[in-house]
């Protein structure tokens, strides 16, 4: 960890082309030692802390020659680099991205949430705990073909009378 810490401290900017995300630790990390993002837009906390062209970059999704224009542009203009790093640095203190700010808002979210469990202000609600909607994607077990799941159940339980068979023979 500290080694990237100082990789941030010695970089103008760093590049996350990602096409998913949702808040990335490594983008605050980087802001909050002065490095430019350039990262894709998403409709994510990204647009949160990053004001394009005042505190960072954001770039189409997929626009490869985007990410390297803003580059270039950032090699090009040591003013606005300069201006673009303290901005960055300066997102992350102000917006309440510091570690400090953070621990003290799940302090207090662990308080709320013990107060209003011991006042009985909140009771879990009754009934089954149901997975949210795609959290669990199929797996790969049921994308084979119904007759090689077949062979694999079939496979299970030949291979318990084995064992049961083996068992009984060492008890003779």
């Amino acid at each position: 960890n500290s080694e990237v810490l100082h990789l941030f401290e010695a970089s103008d900017a760093m590049v996350l082309p990602s096409e998913f995300e949702g808040l990335p630790v490594s983008v605050i990390e980087a802001m909050g030692r002065g490095c430019i993002p350039v990262v894709s837009d998403l409709p994510s906390g990204v647009p949160e802390l990053i004001q394009d062209g005042v505190s960072g970059y954001r770039v189409p999704i997929g626009d490869i020659a985007g990410f390297a224009a803003r580059l270039v542009q950032l090699h090009r203009d040591v003013g606005s680099r300069a201006k673009m790093s303290a901005s960055a640095h300066q997102a992350v203190l102000r917006g309440g991205y510091r570690v400090e700010d953070m621990v003290g808002r799940y302090l207090a979210l662990f308080e709320q949430v013990s107060t209003e469990v011991s006042s009985g202000a909140y009771r879990r609600p009754h009934g089954p705990i149901l997975p949210l909607p795609g959290l669990y994607r199929e797996s790969w077990k049921s994308r084979l073909p119904t007759p090689v799941r077949a062979m694999g159940r079939r496979g299970k339980r030949f291979l318990r009378r084995v064992i049961a068979r083996a068992g009984s023979l060492r008890t003779r």
